[in-house]
């Protein structure tokens, strides 16, 4: 599937769930609060990321990847936040024995920042999420040779969008924890990076 119908599934899934949830009452094993109460929950994940993309170099795709998310619980189905995380889209590392300078190393990082709204909502015990943002990437290639260091950065952004589903369960009235998974579309390179995570919830109620 290409990334452009994936992205036009998740646009999509964002726009429903809007639109259908938050009239809706709150799943009472999610949104922790009564009458005309809501809270807010800061969720913080931890866990691994993998990019999709093939690179002409060889690359190291698998990396830690934390995560931290703010959602705002209103006495609705439907919980709207904000997410950011850090992830590495690739990191290569190699020794260079034939150039014009000799023998040396090679050193390319692509990090990436996305910054999203988030929509989620409990359906059938599980929590599904949809958020549209901005993908803020820093490039940084390094050359390391007897003589001569050299290093070029660029940075840029993009928009993005990503889509997950987790399950969690209680700890306390105030604590959860669970996993989630979760697929992020980097649209200006045609690529994809999933995660799996860990995630601790803490719910402030007011």
């Amino acid at each position: 599937m290409s990334i452009t119908k994936v992205n036009k599934i998740i646009i999509a899934t964002v726009i429903f769930m809007y639109l259908i949830a938050y009239t809706s009452e709150a799943d009472s094993s999610f949104v922790k609060t009564d009458g005309d109460d809501f809270g807010i929950s800061v969720e913080l994940f931890g866990g691994l990321s993998y990019t999709l993309r093939n690179y002409n170099i060889k690359m190291k795709k698998l990396n830690i990847s934390p995560a931290v998310r703010v959602m705002w619980n209103p006495n609705r189905r439907l919980n709207i936040g904000i997410e950011t995380a850090y992830l590495i889209a690739g990191e290569s590392d190699e020794d260079l024995t034939d150039t014009d300078l000799g023998k040396g190393k090679f050193n390319a990082k692509l990090e990436v920042v996305p910054v999203l709204i988030i929509f989620n909502m409990r359906v059938f015990q599980l929590d599904w999420t949809g958020g549209i943002g901005l993908n803020f990437m820093r490039s940084t290639i390094e050359s390391k040779f007897k003589n001569e260091y050299l290093i070029t950065v660029a940075d840029n952004y993009y928009y993005c969008y990503m889509a997950g589903v987790g399950y969690s369960f209680d700890l306390s009235k105030k604590i959860d924890i669970g996993v989630e998974t979760k697929i992020y579309s980097r649209t200006n390179a045609n690529d994809f990076i999933v995660g799996a995570y860990f995630k601790f919830i803490y719910h402030f109620i007011f």
